[in-house]
């Protein structure tokens, strides 16, 4: 059909969209040997255009090969579409160009959006600054205060001059985020912006105007600041922009200022009109003046391609400008003339090259068309192309807009943005503005935009990209959360596993506490980690993005031993089966470190370091390649590590208390209120514990019941043996004391023991002894206190010596049973748990050694008091001779005490003996010893018969008659007993004998007196210190008695015997005294 046109004429309209484009060219299109040629170009039929592209396809160079050579409606397109659809040329394509700044978009007209911002202080002063970002204007005011009140008057001035803006951009300055500043510019219509705080960029121009500013003020070295100023402001606002390439001062007021660098130039104007003339002059040498006049006869040149005819004669009916005329042909026709051309002549259209052509989506069109309705005046221009007097030009481009359709050369619109695969969203990487003015880029596969993905691009606008939430970057590649280690757990082991030492494995956050040991046969480390890291879910459904994975991509573990501070070595382990191509959400791994080479100790550290690390893929289609989604490239998130660290420290030496420390005072390790008490509630306390590693972790302290290991005096009390009393646990290291309620008397040993975060301890130890029944005995079956150096005869009663020292006996006599059975004096023994050397005891009552006791009595005390009475005085007057209060024993084992008295017979002698066990209870005895070392006294022994004395006995029958009379007496003890017996010294036959009442119990002398009054020969009474008194005389008449007196059978007696009296006086203080006198020869034998 194109080919039988351009053989036979085209006709005068276009007669199918099919051939527009090749009516178009119509003009330029002719035929040789059956083939169509366009200018040099072959027009390639529809049969024969995949072979041509296979051929072209061949050096990967298509389109200026093809355009030197061929053509065909849509080639471009179809050359495109080859390339994207090739593997290898994709393959090997050039990187990606970088991506694209994002600047202010330049206002549509002057004075529309103001940046404004304070510079300063600067040269003692502030300034604030205004800057029309169209035309580059720049007013500048010296301010004496920043505030919105004080701005906004600058403002108002500004405004005065140059009128009201549409939009104000800012920093978020206080003076432009007041309620003040708000108000104004809403009450006057004016837009006002913020910029992103902390980014000074995004008001760029007024922060390139501050900087010029400065610049441009220090160099002005003269004037003051205001005379710098309005210089710098003159010579910014003349000086053109490199950005617009004309000054300020051109743009905003469409005219240059005048200054004085134009008095350097000639004068324009004057050498302009020398120049045309001259030209005119030149060019009319050579030209012929016309003289054209209305309905005169004329030929038009014939611009018609293949025409013979290059004249035509015609009519002149009208002027159109001064060398312009309309010719009416022969036939009627009137030929208007556009640009030296007539319609038949290609008048209005114009061609474009391909690279220019106007793209729909249906064609490609690269003439302009249209008809030369009259006189240099075209309309019926071809869509995208408009009337511009005698041409059809094509409608100026909009960036990054492929189909551009206007009416004039300002009024033009976008039909059609560059990278639309399909009108949909996803499938385009640019996208019309709602007024068609513009297009902006879209959220796209492509490299100078953004993937954001994932996120959310506000009506498919690059710019409007939100990232979703915890992603960040230009393409939200930026992953800004950690992933969550949900355990992290680290266990030391030994071979048989009988010591673990591990970590808190919910421990989730970071800064953990050191875990201590003291431990170092740990052979082997078993760690568990798990990580969670949750994909966004995002529908991709039609979207660039084919497929993503976001999650765990390593998890790692690394222990590293330390010897001190000193790095020794580590061990690394990262868990299988993840990397950023195949992220997991979730993930548990299992490590297992051989340790047996480190050899642990004191102070040695392993920092076990837990790692979880996200990341991942995401793959897009080029759709600029393949529209199907057939290529497609992959690109991987920046991640963000979560890091934690646990030290494991090895601490192998005890705490310690100060007292360790020479020359430190300080609180004792334990001490009670009291050691050996009756008081049930005892308090104690505790400090100057220290442990210089791993610190003081805790306290905890032990009670125990102390019991003997034997019986006998050589027992031992054993401490830890038996059971825990009272026990407590976890005490915190800020406490000091404590309290102990008892119920059960006994010996008890009581535990401190301070512990180290590492486990070592120290104990120290208190004994004490409680006991709320205490009593000391006297054992009846002992021997009572005696003296005795007093007469055993007298039961110790009497000391019958002239000495002046005594001795006071009282073995065994006294006795705290419980606590001599239970052996609560005897020593403690050592304790030291693991052969551990411990604190011990070394203060107060009752410490580890035995407390010096006998049968439990810790101490004997004596007292004395030595009474003399007066027995001369009838009153018998007592004194105090000598005394003593109670005094200790020297050696309490001895059980006495010697006496030194001052004292004399008949004397008493009144001592106690006080013992006194450990608790301060106490039992006593007393006893009284008399002093008489003088025999008692026997004198005036006579025998009588009636009145006679001292008579002879001729038969023994006379001594019934006779009786016999003596004096007997004792005034330091008295009389205990009297006896007399009668005997012949020939045969030593026993004639008589008898025991006489000892004439005592008398209270007083009175008494004595009243009592023996009736006695022969009157009363004759002495009286004892404290015996009582006495009858001197004694006088017996023997009788033949059966039992005493004279006996019976045995009285008879011849003159040629002698006979003798024998009479034996026995004190109380058991001193006798025997008188014998012979009968008949009157002599006495003493």
């Amino acid at each position: 059909m194109v080919l039988r046109y351009i053989l036979n004429g085209w006709p005068s309209k276009c007669p199918s969209e099919d051939i527009r484009l090749y009516y178009s060219r119509k003009n330029e299109l002719c035929s040789q040997y059956g083939c169509i040629l366009w200018g040099r170009r072959v027009i390639i039929p529809q049969p024969g255009r995949e072979a041509m592209l296979s051929e072209l396809h061949q050096g990967h160079r298509m389109k200026s090969l093809g355009r030197s050579y061929i053509w065909w409606p849509g080639m471009v397109n179809d050359l495109e579409l080859t390339v994207v659809n090739c593997y290898s040329c994709q393959e090997n394509q050039k990187l990606p160009v970088e991506a694209p700044l994002h600047p202010w978009e330049y206002p549509s007209h002057l004075w529309s959006r103001l940046h404004i911002d304070f510079a300063g202080p600067f040269m003692n002063k502030s300034f604030l600054i205004m800057v029309d970002a169209y035309s580059k204007w720049i007013d500048i005011h010296v301010m004496n205060s920043t505030t919105s009140e004080a701005t906004i008057a600058k403002l108002q001035q500004t405004f005065a001059t140059h009128g009201l803006c549409d939009l104000i951009i800012s920093d978020n300055g206080a003076a432009f985020t007041s309620k003040e500043f708000a108000d104004y510019v809403k009450s006057n219509g004016i837009e006002h912006r913020t910029s992103a705080p902390w980014h000074p960029a995004s008001n760029g121009c007024a922060e390139r105007a501050v900087q010029s500013f400065k610049e441009g003020m220090k160099k002005i070295k003269e004037g003051t600041v205001q005379e710098k100023l309005n210089r710098f402001l003159f010579n910014y606002c003349i000086t053109p922009q490199t950005k617009t390439g004309l000054a300020p001062s051109e743009l905003l007021m469409k005219r240059k200022l005048k200054s004085r660098l134009d008095l350097f130039f000639p004068n324009i104007e004057k050498r302009v009109q020398e120049r045309q003339q001259k030209q005119k002059h030149y060019h009319n040498k050579k030209s012929v003046n016309r003289q054209i006049n209305i309905g005169q006869g004329v030929f038009a040149r014939n611009f018609a391609i293949g025409s013979k005819i290059k004249w035509i004669q015609g009519e002149v009916i009208k002027q159109s400008g001064p060398l312009s005329f309309h010719i009416k042909l022969p036939d009627g026709h009137v030929i208007p003339i556009c640009d030296g051309k007539t319609n038949l002549t290609g008048a209005c259209n114009m061609i474009y090259q391909e690279e220019d052509c106007q793209i729909t989506r249906k064609e490609t069109i690269c003439n302009s068309g249209g008809n030369c309705l009259s006189p240099e005046v075209c309309s019926n221009c071809n869509e995208g192309f408009y009337s511009e007097g005698p041409y059809c030009r094509k409608c100026g481009t909009i960036d990054h807009c492929k189909y551009t359709r206007c009416t004039t050369s300002s009024n033009q619109h976008c039909e059609w943005c560059e990278a639309e695969i399909f009108p949909m969203r996803y499938w385009r990487a640019y996208i019309r503005h709602f007024d068609k003015t513009k297009c902006q880029q879209a959220c796209s596969w492509k490299t100078d935009s953004t993937r954001c993905f994932p996120g959310n691009c506000i009506d498919e606008l690059a710019s409007q990209c939100t990232c979703a939430d915890n992603f960040s970057g230009h393409h939200c590649e930026n992953i800004d959360n950690t992933p969550t280690i949900e355990y992290n757990h680290c266990k030391f082991s030994d071979n048989g596993r009988h010591n673990i030492l591990e970590n808190d494995p919910n421990w989730n956050t970071t800064g953990h506490p050191t875990t201590w040991t003291n431990f170092i046969r740990y052979t082997k480390v078993s760690v568990v980690q798990t990580a969670r890291y949750l994909q966004p879910r995002v529908n991709i459904t039609q979207h660039y993005v084919k497929n993503y994975s976001i999650g765990v991509i390593e998890e790692r573990v690394t222990l590293s031993y330390y010897k001190g501070s000193t790095f020794n070595s580590k061990q690394t382990q990262t868990c299988s089966g993840m990397n950023r191509g195949k992220p997991v959400s979730f993930k548990q791994c299992n490590f297992t470190f051989a340790i047996s080479t480190w050899s642990f100790t004191h102070n040695d550290r392993v920092v076990a370091e837990f790692s979880s690390t996200n990341g991942g893929y995401v793959i897009v289609a080029n759709r600029d390649i393949m529209p199907n989604d057939s290529v497609t490239k992959t690109y991987y998130y920046s991640g963000k590590t979560l890091t934690r660290h646990f030290e494991y420290h090895w601490d192998l030496e005890n705490p310690y208390h100060c007292s360790n420390l020479s020359g430190v005072s300080c609180t004792p390790f334990l001490e009670l209120s009291e050691d050996v008490t009756e008081n049930p509630n005892l308090s104690f306390w505790w400090g100057g514990w220290s442990d210089d590693l791993s610190g003081l972790d805790h306290y905890e302290y032990d009670l125990y019941y102390l019991q003997a290991n034997r019986v006998d005096d050589d027992a031992v009390l054993i401490d830890g043996a038996g059971k825990v009393l009272v026990s407590k646990d976890s005490i915190p290291i800020n406490e000091s004391s404590g309290y102990l309620h008892l119920t059960v008397s006994g010996m008890y040993s009581l535990h401190l023991v301070a512990f180290d975060k590492a486990g070592n301890y120290k104990l120290g130890r208190n004994l004490f002894l409680y006991d709320n029944q205490s009593i000391v005995e006297i054992q009846e079956n002992k021997p009572q206190t005696h003296c005795s150096t007093a007469s055993k005869d007298t039961l110790y009663s009497w000391v019958t010596i002239d000495t002046k020292q005594v001795k006071i006996d009282w073995k065994d006599r006294f006795i705290n049973v419980q606590h001599n059975d239970k052996k609560w004096l005897n020593p403690v023994k050592t304790y030291a748990p693991n052969y551990t050397k411990i604190y011990e005891d070394l203060y107060g009552d009752r410490k580890n050694v035995r407390i010096k006791n006998v049968n439990a009595i810790v101490d004997f005390q004596v007292s004395y008091e030595v009474d003399s009475v007066d027995t001369v005085s009838l009153r018998k007057k007592r004194s105090l001779k000598d005394s003593r209060p109670f005094t200790s024993v020297s050696d309490i084992n001895n059980q006495y005490d010697v006496l030194t008295l001052v004292w004399a017979d008949g004397d008493r002698l009144t001592a106690t003996v006080k013992a006194i066990d450990v608790l301060n209870k106490t039992n006593e005895e007393t006893i009284k010893v008399y002093r008489d070392a003088t025999p008692p006294i026997i004198e005036n022994l006579w025998m009588t018969k009636g009145d006679r004395l001292n008579i002879s006995v001729h038969s023994l029958e006379d001594f019934t008659k006779m009786t016999i009379e003596w004096e007997a007496y004792d005034i330091h003890s008295g009389l205990d007993s009297v006896y007399w017996r009668l005997y012949d010294s020939m045969t030593d036959v026993l004639h008589g004998h008898e025991d006489v009442i000892a004439q005592g119990h008398a209270t007083n002398l009175s008494h004595c007196e009243d009592k023996y009054s009736q006695y022969p020969r009157g009363a004759n009474c002495y009286c004892t210190p404290f015996h009582g008194c006495f009858h001197r005389h004694f006088q017996i008449k023997p009788e033949i008695k059966e039992h005493g007196g004279l006996i019976a059978n045995k009285d008879s007696g011849t003159h040629e015997y002698d006979y003798f009296i024998e009479i034996s006086v026995t004190s109380i203080a058991n001193l006798t005294t025997v008188l014998t006198r012979k009968v008949g020869f009157l002599s006495i034998v003493a």
